[in-house]
């Protein structure tokens, strides 16, 4: 257990706590919080595929350079321009899923390979999410999976259960770097985003299906 590792832990249990059971009501704020966090794990990631696994996620100056530059430039796209954090959102799903299952796998020495994959599966969530507009119940289940995926994470990190460097491969691969009980801490992230997903459908009630289209608007939007 280190302190970056209680730090990272409980903000990714809050803010996956905030998406998984409130997402869909405060997710134009939570858009620009998601898009840094996103942002800074892509950005890492890349700098980790890219040179090899023999850089740590806080080892490589290089890579949290990137990661904030990158989570930053993606929180101020997200909070101007709502398709591009549509767009954010999907892709991050997909991504995070996409290593995830990649090092699950344990491929050892294709970080590429896990790399294209993630972007691959990235692209495919990002394409659905334009297709379908985003509804509401895209919304619901995006921000209750993202975030039961953070939350998870969060409290491995936070008791010490996995390393900050199990980050290097998104928040699925935090979970599998869990030696002892990786399967259990999958079926935990369904059993949260489900629960997730059911707590905002109540919540929110009627209102998703009389929500148009064009109501979707950042603040930044004119």
């Amino acid at each position: 257990m280190t302190i970056e590792g209680i730090v990272l832990g409980l903000l990714a249990l809050a803010i996956g706590a905030a998406f998984c059971f409130a997402g869909f009501k405060w997710f134009l704020l939570l858009l620009p919080i998601w898009g840094f966090l996103t942002g800074f794990v892509f950005g890492s990631n890349a700098i980790f595929h890219l040179a090899g696994s023999e850089h740590g996620f806080f080892a490589s100056a290089l890579a949290i350079v990137v990661g904030l530059i990158v989570g930053a430039v993606f929180a101020v796209l997200s909070y101007l321009y709502y398709y591009f954090a549509v767009i954010l959102l999907g892709a991050s799903l997909g991504y995070m899923l996409g290593t995830g299952v990649m090092d699950w796998l344990n491929l050892s020495g294709a970080e590429i390979l896990t790399f294209i994959v993630g972007i691959v599966v990235g692209g495919v969530f990002a394409c659905g999410f334009i297709i379908l507009h985003m509804p509401a119940v895209l919304a619901i289940w995006g921000t209750a999976i993202g975030g039961a995926m953070a939350m998870v994470a969060g409290f491995l990190l936070l008791i010490g259960r996995v390393p900050v460097r199990a980050l290097d491969t998104g928040l699925i691969g935090a979970a599998a770097a869990e030696v002892e009980w990786p399967w259990l801490w999958l079926v935990i992230i369904i059993g949260l985003a489900i629960a997730g997903a059911i707590a905002q459908i109540r919540m929110i009630g009627g209102i998703a299906e009389s929500i148009q289209k064009s109501q979707y608007k950042n603040p930044g939007m004119a």
